[in-house]
């Protein structure tokens, strides 16, 4: 953790992943913004459009769209004074990334992050796979490389929100998003490095015990496994529901 913390606090950005649903993360992740006292904190599941609320209101923001906002509390009280932005990708802007492609999805705003290039062969396949198993064989093959479009959205809208951040003046920043996110080799450190080679970028997994384990992080964090519900079940009823 001394190393960690070393090379954390010489960063520009440090990106910290999660399992959204294990409130261990959110204290790890707290613990660690707590000493850096970073200037901007950037997250995964704040859209855009609601930034000045959520720098407005802070810690008494209700997120209605995030189901355990609460456990984020403890990361913004952590830096009482940081500019907060949001990577969040509004749902019909996902919805033509799978259509149409995370780069015509975007539009001009993202060019810098290079959408257009393609992943190795090796990358998208990967990736396919893990859309697939995500969504629990549920979704038409045909619609899967059209789901890594929307991830590859997501993972340069999460690096834009922290590097805004940077360029703004408000450095160091943190991330704060999915573990998937925040791989060096796919994930918004690939769009970061692509927009700012110069901009020095740090990624921590955190990660539970036996969990993907051999995912690229600068450092790993290992914790308890949460329990939860099957992933598959909740995700099954949740599309019945709808």
């Amino acid at each position: 953790m001394a190393d960690l913390l070393e090379a954390a606090i010489e960063a520009q950005i440090v990106i910290l992943g999660e399992r959204h649903d294990n409130p261990i993360h959110h204290e790890k992740q707290a613990e660690i913004v707590r000493i850096l006292a970073p200037a901007g904190l950037a997250f995964e599941m704040i859209k855009r459009a609601e930034e000045e609320v959520a720098n407005d209101r802070r810690t008494a923001w209700e997120n209605e769209s995030w189901s355990n906002w609460d456990d984020y509390r403890q990361i913004l009280e952590a830096a009482p004074n940081a500019r907060i932005t949001g990577g969040g990708v509004d749902r019909d802007v996902l919805l033509s990334s799978v259509k149409n492609g995370a780069a015509m999805a975007w539009g001009a705003e993202g060019a810098r992050y290079r959408l257009l290039d393609q992943l190795p062969i090796d990358v998208t396949e990967a990736m396919i796979e893990e859309q697939r198993v995500a969504h629990c064989d549920a979704l038409p093959k045909p619609m899967l490389p059209g789901m890594v479009e929307a991830q590859q959205l997501r993972d340069a809208a999460f690096a834009d929100a922290v590097l805004r951040l940077v360029e703004d003046g408000h450095e160091p920043a943190v991330l704060i998003t999915g573990n998937g996110h925040a791989r060096t080799d796919r994930g918004s450190p690939l769009y970061l490095g692509r927009a700012a080679p110069l901009v020095s970028v740090l990624s921590i997994g955190i990660i539970e015990a036996g969990e993907m384990t051999d995912v690229p992080y600068d450092y790993v964090i290992y914790t308890k496994v949460h329990d939860r519900e099957d992933p598959c079940e909740a995700f099954l009823k949740s599309r019945q529901k709808n």
